[in-house]
């Protein structure tokens, strides 16, 4: 990477480093599951529950949310 700098707008649309897709009505957002897990409870929640299921952290895991609108994610 030479001396270029990249902001993250460059990431979101390359789904760079994404671990997590949330389906959320027709649209599906690829995310980063430390992210969302550092800003709401329940996320933590889920995703250190299906750590502990999952054998494979290097999955890409996949949640569909209902009763959310892409705008308020």
């Amino acid at each position: 990477m030479g001396s270029e700098q990249y902001g993250t707008g460059e990431l979101d649309d390359e789904a760079t480093f994404c671990d997590v897709v949330l389906h959320v009505g027709n649209v599906d957002v690829p995310c980063h599951r430390a992210v969302l897990a550092a800003v709401s409870p329940h996320l933590m929640q889920l995703f250190t529950a299906d750590d502990e299921k999952s054998l494979s952290r290097q999955q890409v895991m996949s949640y569909k949310l209902n009763g959310i609108s892409r705008k308020a994610l």
